[in-house]
């Protein structure tokens, strides 16, 4: 087996938000715009969902849609890393957009909210993106290309990379809902997001990511979150997966839909599979293969999980879904 060196991280606290709030059943309107005229989304109804955040409250001043997540527009001009970080003390991040359907419903709380103060630009409000690495290309807070997000929309005419004479190289919404650059040293409004998982009492919170990545993206995405890739610790978390699995709906950019990433591995001995944090399956509890599995097909040294919430070994570098957790706090 091929070594491969991942830094994995054992996240050493989790806070979570005690509360166990039921999600509202959302339905979306959807804009009537080209970037979803081919969209067309049911969202579910969702079980109680667990936020993670500073407090130990439910923050009521977001906006929660089932399934996606809770955002708040601040309306008071900052600059662009101010706003980054105002969103971080709140528990969250700069809302990033990985579907149609959530740019959507961040466009529509936009749109809602009371006028932006302070800006010279009040059709904007910063979300979280930019090319301050290298010009043109942009990237997520969290280090994703927007391709590899979900939404690469960008409002017509949009990057043009100028405002007053200066280069602008931070992220932002236009309010009909596409996707512009803006000068970092321009004060806007801006939007934070909250991640929602569905929470299950004696277990924990679960999120079903159905846009596919690599398996150590996903780690680090889910940890980008507060959380980590999900790991399975009975045969009633495994069910709780796959029933997630089951009502997750299209995976985007998958290359095999009948999997989702999850932690575990045996990147460190050929078939000693390990959690994220170093524990043998047995030991954390559930060690139910799919049928046929693991089988190491030319190499598969990561962890995934099938529909039926059976463990299966998959290439570390495919593109599938994936899975993550925070613990129940109990």
């Amino acid at each position: 087996m091929a070594v491969i060196l991942f830094l994995i991280q054992v996240l050493p606290c989790i806070t979570l938000i005690l509360a166990q709030p039921q999600c509202p059943n959302v339905n979306i309107n959807f804009l009537r715009s080209p970037y979803d005229a081919a969209y067309n989304a049911n969202l579910p109804a969702s079980p109680p969902c667990l936020l993670r955040g500073q407090s130990v409250t439910k923050r009521d001043d977001y906006t929660y849609t089932s399934g996606i997540g809770g955002y708040k527009v601040h309306t008071r001009a900052v600059l662009w890393n101010e706003a980054r970080i105002t969103c971080e003390e709140e528990g969250g991040h700069l809302a990033i957009f990985n579907s149609v359907a959530e740019a959507n419903v961040v466009t529509q709380l936009y749109k809602k909210s009371p006028a932006i103060t302070g800006s010279p630009l009040p059709q904007f409000a910063g979300i979280g993106f930019h090319d301050l690495y290298r010009e043109g290309q942009y990237v997520t807070i969290h280090g994703q290309t927007l391709a590899k997000a979900g939404f690469t929309q960008w409002a017509p005419g949009q990057p043009d990379n100028i405002y007053d004479g200066k280069p602008e190289n931070c992220g932002s919404l236009d309010k009909n809902g596409g996707l512009n650059d803006i000068g970092c040293d321009v004060p806007i409004g801006f939007v934070c997001e909250l991640p929602a998982y569905c929470y299950t009492p004696g277990i924990g919170g679960h999120k079903f990511h159905t846009k596919a990545t690599t398996w150590n993206m996903a780690r680090k995405l889910c940890e980008s979150e507060g959380a980590h890739l999900a790991i399975v610790n009975s045969a009633k978390e495994a069910e709780v997966i796959g029933n997630l699995f089951t009502k997750s709906g299209p995976h985007f950019g998958s290359e095999d839909s009948k999997y989702a990433h999850i932690g575990f591995h045996d990147l460190y001995e050929e078939g000693e599979f390990v959690t994220i944090d170093g524990k043998s399956l047995e030991t954390v509890g559930f060690y139910e293969w799919r049928n046929g599995g693991p089988n190491n097909a030319n190499n598969e040294d990561c962890g995934s999980v099938d529909k039926n919430g059976r463990l299966n070994d998959i290439h570390c570098t495919k593109f599938v879904a994936f899975v993550c957790e925070l613990p129940d706090v109990n």
